[in-house]
């Protein structure tokens, strides 16, 4: 079955998604995204489909999967409660020289092994779960940190693989997850659809149906929405200019910029600004 294909959507002010989801019985479907996803599971039991691997879940099931990896946790027809702690995160958001640091050495060592197969944890369930909970609970100013102290206290912990060593991630679903990576770091600027189509080693034309199949926009949509996302966060979270935000988020024109953020949010950016602003 083809995976669907999930934006996650960042709150604005936030540089990656933490949430605590609690249901009767998991409902989202089997699925691929761009980011890094940390689970682990407080309650409920079932089946668990990364990749190419099956196998049972309870708590506390935690598991780090790759970006662009298909993934579900599929309850039991008997569950009546389950519940899991969630985090997203773009490998963008920790850039090479700043995995490069000899003091984030066994922090690459594990996104390099959860990139290329996805992680179960085998022991320290509870040191991370503590550390996850304090994730889910801390303001803005400590995110990052505690998004790093997790990741270094799973990188002290025992795991074994979960996609057998032949899984690989489609090419042209990794080729998508390399796109998005490029568009985080130059948004700021023209990206034209030939650019990202020689980065994911396609024809334009291909790559333009190819994506548009896999993401349910085209790239031109999906590339405003990126810059609105960031214009959101800049007025909601800085004293530049309107017109400043404007050229910083690569949109050519202010009137352009203002035609395109009332379509999305319903609203002007002075009215966003007043609305959610510090």
């Amino acid at each position: 079955m083809k995976p669907i294909q999930q934006i996650i959507a960042v709150d604005p002010g936030a540089s990656f998604f933490v949430e605590f989801v609690e249901e009767e019985r998991f409902i989202v479907p089997w699925h691929v995204h761009d980011e890094y996803e940390i689970v682990c599971i407080t309650e409920g039991n079932g089946r668990r489909y990364v990749g190419d691997h099956e196998g049972a879940y309870t708590p506390i099931d935690i598991a780090l999967v790759g970006p662009q990896t298909p993934h579900v946790w599929e309850s039991s027809s008997d569950c009546i409660r389950s519940s899991s702690l969630i985090v997203q995160f773009s490998a963008s958001l920790l850039p090479d020289t700043f995995l490069a640091l000899p003091e984030h050495a066994s922090i690459q060592n594990l996104l390099a092994h959860g990139h290329a197969h996805s992680l179960l944890f085998t022991d320290g369930h509870n040191d991370i779960q503590t550390v996850m909970e304090a994730l889910t609970g801390s303001n803005d100013k400590r995110r990052v940190l505690c998004l790093l102290e997790l990741l270094m206290t799973m990188a002290e912990q025992p795991y074994q693989r979960l996609c057998s060593p032949a899984y690989k991630v489609p090419s042209g679903e990794l080729g998508f997850a390399v796109v998005h990576a490029f568009i985080e770091e130059h948004y700021d600027r023209h990206i034209s659809l030939n650019e990202v189509a020689s980065i994911a080693h396609m024809r334009p034309d291909s790559f333009s149906r190819a994506f548009s199949r896999s993401h349910g926009r085209s790239f031109s949509r999906h590339l405003t929405h990126i810059r609105l996302n960031h214009a959101q966060r800049s007025l909601a979270h800085s004293n530049k200019s309107i017109t400043d935000i404007c050229y910083d988020c690569g949109f050519g024109t202010l009137s352009n910029f203002n035609k395109q953020f009332r379509a999305v949010t319903g609203i002007n950016p002075s009215d966003f600004r007043k609305r959610f602003g510090m």
